[in-house]
């Protein structure tokens, strides 16, 4: 086991922040969010890669903590299936052990996007005390059918069921006594699918979790659907609803700024809303088109259809337009996409 020396920040002073990309895959759109990620690492923050990949872009101009799965799966005496994405905390742990010297770490994988400038999230977050900070918190009551429960195993017989939470972590927050707790407990014995894991060890533990946003038990105070919206029921499933959820891949992210958003997957995002106006009218003016085309033939809701496409509701897209009318003064595409959405919830269903 590895001993961490904490080192103490002066009254005051700044938490020092490391902001992580893991990825495998170096597409363009992926290289672009890792500048907009590098960009929010000022002061003493610093934005790295971490990535098991057999070989890196030789333009990759950024510190790279590369790790061996097969390496790293001696550390647990129980690996959860045979894929890191079911293990990944033993990369963060790998990470952890190399650059102990930060009070905050950020993971986030490759097919997230964040709708703003990335500091706006780290910032909103920088002087919260929570040692676990991801999305969708959820007791086993609150799904009981979630697949995982049953993985959730401590070092010595069972625990119960009631005292277990999931998460869902393509991007998480956690604090440096949170990944030394963490490196203890899986010293210690504790296994599990990691988003079933992380969230029961530090909370059996007595550590704070908390939640970015959304309407579940652990949202703090002021965050409650402020950074992304999904929805829950008795599988935890995940699926179909909100900007972050675990699938369908989102084809047209970014509509709505300041939401988190995921999966968006280099092969099946159409357009990115979120690069500049142009992209988030051509975006919106998809959306509108592939939903008009899909109700001539079906009669589907259309927030269904937005929430598929866009991770969104037809309430949200309207927000978004009257912010990008005020923000773009004069352009009227954006008051044409408007009638053109109003048109279209006209349309008998």
């Amino acid at each position: 086991m590895i001993l961490h020396t904490v080192v103490w920040l002066p009254q005051g002073e700044r938490v020092r922040t490391a902001i992580v990309l893991m990825t495998h895959r170096f597409d363009a759109p992926i290289l672009d969010e890792l500048v907009r990620m590098r960009a929010a690492a000022t002061g003493t923050d610093r934005a790295f890669v971490l990535s098991d990949a057999a070989t890196l872009p030789d333009t990759l101009d950024i510190e790279t903590h590369r790790f061996v799965y097969a390496d790293i799966a001696s550390r647990t005496t129980r690996l959860v299936g045979e894929s890191i994405m079911l293990n990944l905390h033993l990369a963060w742990l790998d990470f952890f052990d190399a650059h102990p010297d930060f009070d905050h770490y950020w993971f986030a994988e490759y097919d997230v996007r964040y709708a703003g400038p990335w500091h706006e999230l780290i910032d909103a977050f920088r002087d919260q005390p929570h040692d676990l900070l991801c999305a969708h918190l959820r007791s086993a009551g609150d799904e009981p059918n979630w697949h995982w429960w049953h993985e959730i195993q401590p070092p010595q017989g069972e625990i119960e069921r009631a005292d277990c939470i999931r998460g869902f972590l393509p991007i998480t927050r956690m604090s440096w006594h949170g990944l030394d707790a963490l490196s203890r407990c899986v010293a210690d014995g504790w296994t599990g699918f990691f988003e079933g894991l992380i969230p029961t060890a530090l909370h059996h533990g007595g550590l704070q979790i908390g939640d970015f946003g959304g309407d579940g038990r652990y949202v703090p105070d002021g965050f409650r659907n402020r950074f992304y919206t999904s929805s829950s029921d008795r599988d935890g499933s995940l699926c179909n609803l909100g900007t972050h959820r675990y699938r369908p891949a989102i084809a047209y992210p970014r509509i709505v700024s300041g939401r988190i958003y995921h999966p968006v997957k280099p092969e099946f995002c159409l357009i990115d809303a979120g690069i500049d106006s142009e992209h988030a009218g051509a975006a919106i003016g998809n959306v509108l088109e592939q939903i008009q085309q899909i109700r001539i033939h079906r009669q589907v809701p259309i927030d269904t259809l937005l929430q598929a496409l866009a991770g969104i509701d037809v309430a949200e897209l309207r927000g978004a337009l009257d912010q990008l009318q005020q923000t773009y003064i004069g352009d009227a595409r954006f008051a044409r996409l408007r009638e053109r959405l109003e048109r279209l919830t006209g349309m008998p269903a």
